[in-house]
């Protein structure tokens, strides 16, 4: 959920092109809807791609079905794309993940539906995803999972697994600029939606409360001092999209593990409490590692309390936790 690449900047669509490079992206399909071709936002995300060769499947409905992700699969494997860029709102990236999946597996879409029991059987062959939002409502650019609706009963079935996780998301609020201002006020109404779905929902946690009442109190509330480095006339469009994107920062460690198999991650995880935002307000940077070594309770834990525990597991050895710690006297031996 958290381990999306953000990009956020006026103008940061133009790094579109080496995103892909870096995403290992050299064919993409761009995945998105008629309503965002006709208003010339397609045409700049293919201008920001600097030449490199594109598919474009613009027939995303208002609630991506089956029959949307078999037929922009299909143009998938014809033109042998090897990646997926959705520019769009939250349908045109939910349908990206479901192409993601069924371009790159065997079977239909609903073979890998959660309901299904399908979740597991996404494999690491799931192509790469850039998310270029046009809306600040669905958060669909951070999370894993797509609804899709099903053939003839149109039910709605979530696909998904991190795996099928977007890699990077370009939050350009310039993209933003043309949304009609009826859709901005339903994606408003979208984004405060989902965070009182998050709050009450009965699988429901400290860690998902923490960003249910964090989101909910940035809409209700100006952000102002996050926003005030960008001019008056751009502020609205930045607090909405910092509003659904920022909620905490994770930064992760590739380590290998102790029996050779691989590699696992270790994270360390950043809550935006009120403590730590008083503390960036007041920069006093210095003292954050501590509130983040403290707040355990809250989901926050440093890197090394991390490898610690990758340690005490016994996945990684404790020289490998001494390679990648901030403090390697926490890992003698």
């Amino acid at each position: 959920l958290f381990l999306t690449q953000i990009q956020i900047d006026f103008g940061v669509l133009g790094t579109l092109a080496a995103e892909c490079d870096k995403a290992q992206i050299r064919r993409p399909l761009i995945v998105t809807d008629a309503g965002v071709k006709a208003v010339g936002i397609l045409q700049k995300a293919l201008d920001a791609l600097q030449g490199l060769p594109v598919t474009v499947f613009d027939q995303t409905p208002s609630n991506p079905t089956e029959a949307a992700v078999r037929a922009a699969a299909e143009l998938y494997r014809a033109h042998e794309c090897d990646g997926l860029i959705a520019v769009g709102g939250g349908s045109s990236i939910d349908c990206a993940k479901g192409v993601a999946i069924a371009a790159t597996h065997e079977g239909p879409l609903k073979t890998y539906a959660t309901i299904e029991g399908g979740s597991p059987k996404i494999t690491p062959a799931v192509a790469p995803i850039i998310a270029v939002p046009t809306t600040a409502g669905t958060g669909s650019e951070t999370q894993s999972y797509a609804l899709i609706s099903r053939d003839g009963s149109h039910e709605k079935m979530a696909c998904g697994d991190p795996k099928a996780l977007p890699a990077v998301a370009i939050l350009d609020p310039e993209l933003t600029a043309t949304l009609p201002h009826g859709a901005a006020l339903l994606s408003g109404v979208d984004a405060l939606t989902h965070a009182v779905e998050s709050a009450v929902c009965t699988k429901a946690n400290a860690l998902s409360r923490i960003h249910a009442e964090g989101a909910f109190r940035q809409l209700a509330t100006a952000i102002d001092r996050v926003v005030d480095v960008f001019p008056a006339a751009e502020k609205e469009m930045v607090r909405a999209m910092l509003s659904e994107s920022l909620q905490a920062v994770i930064s992760q460690t590739l380590c290998k593990t102790k029996d050779g198999s691989g590699r696992v991650a270790a994270h360390e995880i950043m809550i935006g409490t009120p403590a730590i935002r008083n503390l960036i307000r007041e920069n006093k940077i210095a003292q954050m590692y501590s509130s983040i070594q403290t707040g355990n309770s809250l989901g926050m834990q440093t890197l090394d309390q991390n490898l610690t525990e990758l340690v005490r597991r016994n996945v990684i050895s404790p020289a490998e936790a001494r390679a990648k710690a901030k403090i390697p006297e926490n890992f003698p031996g």
